[in-house]
C-alpha cells in the first residue's frame, strides 16, 4: 500500500531525488483509492490504485528507492491503517 502512495507521489511531483512535498501528499491522500484484485491468471491478488492496475509498477527500483521517506509520513501511515481496517471489514 505504500508502494502505491509513493507511485501516486511521484507522477504528481511530490517525491523525487532529493525531494518530498509532504504537504502535496497530505493533501492528497483522500484521493488514492487503493484496493487488491484476484487474478485467478497467477493466483494472487495485484494492487489497484484509482482503479488501474499497478502491480508492476510498484516493484519497481523507482518506487523502492522512495517507499521509505513515504512511509514515515504520520499521515500516510494513519491512512493506510484506516484502508487496512476497511479492508479486514468487507472480508469478513
Amino acid at each position: 500500500m505504500y508502494r502505491a502512495v509513493t507511485l501516486y507521489g511521484l507522477r504528481r511531483g511530490f517525491v523525487g531525488s532529493n525531494k518530498l512535498d509532504t504537504c502535496g501528499i497530505i493533501r492528497e491522500l483522500n484521493d488514492i483509492h487503493i484496493e487488491f484484485v484476484y487474478n485467478p491468471d497467477i493466483g494472487e491478488n495485484e494492487t489497484f490504485m484509482n482503479s488501474e492496475n499497478v502491480e508492476k509498477e510498484i516493484r519497481g527500483i523507482e518506487v523502492s528507492s522512495h517507499v521509505s521517506m513515504i512511509s514515515q509520513i504520520q499521515e500516510v501511515r494513519s491512512r493506510m491503517v484506516e484502508l487496512q481496517r476497511q479492508i479486514g471489514v468487507s472480508e469478513v
